[in-house]
């Protein structure tokens, strides 16, 4: 479902390599090989035609439920409107992985120095963390201001909602 296989020809290598594109993005880990979701998930990197797009980290798995503490765009791709796509485009990938998640837990509090040490940019982040958990219809979201360099946004995402 919502999956693709593009030929990538390398030419370092003399090789063609099969790339598994989930809604246009190929997820793979930092060494550039595409992505697997196992039990104890590895940091996972979101690409379209090569170019940077998103970063997962701070994943685990626990029974059915699958969490993430980090989600960020590529600073070069904040403002086009990538963040729902690179969620849909992930749990397509955990439903065709792992067919056993069927919740994604999000906690989204890391940020940068530089957005850290502005209430302003803070503040901005947590608002834009929860219209991006509403847009795909997270449900139980939440906002936890643990100390003045962070917001914590929260929020379940249950498979039933994935599969729009």
């Amino acid at each position: 479902m919502f999956s693709s296989i593009k030929n990538i020809f390398n030419k370092d290598k003399a090789e063609i390599q099969l790339r598994k594109e989930y809604l246009g993005i190929s997820f793979r880990r930092r060494d550039k090989i595409d992505y697997p979701l196992t039990n104890a998930p590895e940091n996972c990197y979101g690409y379209i035609n090569d170019v940077s797009l998103c970063t997962f980290e701070l994943m685990s798995i626990h029974e059915n439920i699958l969490s993430i503490d980090h989600f960020a765009l590529n600073s070069r791709q904040i403002g086009k409107k990538y963040g729902e796509l690179c969620l849909r485009a992930f749990a397509a990938l955990v439903n065709e992985q792992n067919p056993k998640i069927e919740v994604i837990h999000f906690s989204l509090y890391r940020s940068t120095s530089l957005v850290k040490n502005s209430e302003e940019k803070l503040l901005k982040l947590k608002n834009a963390r929860v219209r991006l958990l509403e847009s795909i219809s997270a449900e139980e979201i939440q906002v936890n201001h643990p100390n003045n360099y962070c917001y914590d946004v929260t929020g379940k995402w249950h498979k039933s909602k994935w599969l729009l």
